[in-house]
């Protein structure tokens, strides 16, 4: 959604602009006392005074654009997973890893368990305080195995013992 919003900050400030150029063009035209250039403005005046509010096309136009600035509202004030994580230790140095290479590390050290297969991880949480989640297909009698491996590379990524972790196996079905 980020991305989204970046395309639709972007499609906003270039009609703002487009706009802006347009009008400024239209009021030097005016001022010099020649034709409008573009806009046919003595019509749109025309109509602007003489439609009243209480027309369905001026309350369409209003909840329209209530619409749109209560979305665009919305989406910026919703909570958007961070792509990085802040790593605990020293607080005055900060280090951060990126949530993608949390969740590959964790599910390529857990895969090379033995008896383990299609392990899902997810990382949880806010930028400064998140946990990680593992589930897998295995038998129950894997768990310390896995939770083992899984903070083997969460050490190795220099995530603390004080970051969460979370496994859970479900039994692997079996084929006939």
């Amino acid at each position: 959604m980020p991305t989204v919003n970046r395309l639709a900050s972007a499609l906003l400030g270039i009609l703002l602009l487009v706009g802006g150029l347009v009008v400024a063009a239209e009021a030097g035209a005016a001022w010099a006392g020649r034709a409008p250039l573009l806009l046919p403005l003595r019509e749109w005046y025309q109509r602007l005074t003489t439609t009243p509010l209480s027309s369905r096309v001026v309350l369409l136009a209003s909840v329209a654009a209530a619409l749109a600035g209560l979305l665009v509202l919305a989406s910026q004030l919703r909570r958007w997973r961070p792509k990085e994580l802040d790593l605990p230790g020293d607080p005055t140095v900060m280090w951060r890893v990126q949530r993608r290479t949390v969740q590959q590390q964790v599910a390529a050290a857990v895969a090379r368990v033995s008896g383990v297969g299609q392990p899902k991880v997810g990382v949880h949480g806010r930028r400064s305080a998140w946990s990680v989640s593992v589930a897998a297909d295995a038998r129950a009698d894997r768990t310390p195995e896995v939770t083992r491996a899984a903070r083997r590379a969460m050490t190795r990524l220099s995530a603390g013992d004080d970051v969460g972790l979370r496994v859970a196996l479900s039994e692997p079905r079996r084929v006939a």
